[in-house]
């Protein structure tokens, strides 16, 4: 027989590994119908975008805190303008929150959120702990 090496990685890895897998799952509310989101994240900030077909700013709600965002709302849906008769439905309307949990904390206050032609942009800074600094080397 052979010989079999394992090689084991260390808890910390996993946990990251771990931590990362399960921040880019989707949600309950997603499957369930929540609108798609991108979320892409740079040094200074994260930016997350969201499908919101003819929502306006009236219909959404974003809340955030330490390492939490969530963002809801309403949609009145496909129903027939008063005086006409309904023939087709398919997009139907309701109310949705999408909630995220970030590996960090971040900046409440600072959070920034657009929304125009359809699509929901935010820009959620980093919490200045979690920001990358460049540290300076002095010559002795």
């Amino acid at each position: 027989g052979g010989v079999m090496l394992l090689r084991t990685r260390p808890s910390f890895e996993l946990q990251m590994d771990r931590m990362f897998r399960d921040f880019f799952q989707p949600t309950v509310a997603q499957r369930a119908g929540g609108p798609p989101v991108n979320i892409t994240d740079g040094d200074q900030s994260l930016t997350i975008t969201a499908v919101v077909p003819g929502l306006s700013a009236d219909d959404i709600t974003i809340t955030a805190s330490h390492d939490e965002l969530s963002i809801a709302g309403e949609s009145l849906g496909g129903a027939a303008p008063e005086g006409y008769q309904a023939l087709r439905i398919e997009r139907h309307g309701g109310s949705f929150k999408r909630s995220f949990r970030f590996p960090f904390e971040i900046d409440a206050d600072g959070i920034e959120a657009k929304v125009a032609d359809g699509v929901l942009t935010l820009t959620v800074p980093k919490a200045v702990t979690h920001q990358p600094r460049k540290i300076t080397v002095q010559q002795a």
